[in-house]
């Protein structure tokens, strides 16, 4: 079972950092991502992110402080969400579902993912089943590969992607895959690494994921996903 590490990041000086990619990275594509967010039969919105919480029923505060928590890397330990992600791209269609966990910042997430045929059909099946859409977002942006030029056996690449999200922002994500739980330190090591040649400020990591953003900020981008067309 693979597993992802990552980081997330605010991008304040756009220019800047395309330029520092383009100089020090190799360019991959460019894409649009139009991601959809169910969560299970029964299911609230809130439950989807209560892992930033420490899972439900944690006392993490009711005054905000859950984030913050989550960026100190106060709260370890991993949560089984409910919720899933059906991710549409000119390639195709991919679902995706993940246990999380946040480590000083870095994601480290169980990752299930699988191919979808046929997207409108997998999303009349999720409602028929009880399933709801909570929010979605399209994410516009250009892909690199990155690795260090070292001689260390296990160096690891990092796939980097500069992301624009109409109502939230620029974002640079950070991710490497391993399929070797032996190499998760590893790869949050070259990921601060990067970060810091990077100048990725600690400030702008952002330990948030984008759904619970785009609900605090009211933005919901259904309407540009036509394979939602048919109502819900």
């Amino acid at each position: 079972m693979a597993t992802e590490v990552e980081l997330k990041a605010w991008v304040r000086d756009q220019a800047a950092m395309q330029l520092l990619l383009n100089r020090i990275c190799v360019f991959e594509y460019e894409y649009i991502k139009k991601d959809i967010y169910l969560h299970g039969p029964g299911g609230k919105p809130e439950e989807s992110w209560a892992h930033w919480n420490g899972g439900p029923g944690a006392a993490a505060g009711a005054d905000g402080t859950a984030a913050q928590l989550q960026k100190s890397g106060a709260v370890p330990v991993p949560f089984h969400a409910r919720d899933f992600r059906l991710r549409i791209e000119e390639s195709g269609a991919t679902c995706t579902f993940k246990d999380r966990r946040l480590d000083q910042g870095v994601e480290v997430n169980r990752e299930v993912e699988f191919s979808v045929s046929d997207a409108p059909a997998f999303l009349e099946l999720a409602r028929r089943i009880g399933c709801a859409v909570f929010s979605c977002k399209v994410k516009r942006g250009r892909r690199y590969r990155y690795e260090r030029d070292t001689a260390d056996a296990a160096r690891l690449p990092l796939v980097i992607e500069m992301s624009a999200i109409a109502g939230l922002g620029v974002f640079i994500e950070v991710e490497c895959v391993v399929d070797d739980p032996a190499l998760q330190e590893a790869a949050a090591r070259e990921i601060r690494h990067f970060a810091g040649i990077a100048g990725i400020d600690r400030g702008d990591i952002e330990a948030t994921p984008y759904a619970k953003l785009l609900s605090d900020r009211g933005v919901n981008q259904c309407s540009e996903i036509a394979e939602l067309s048919g109502g819900e």
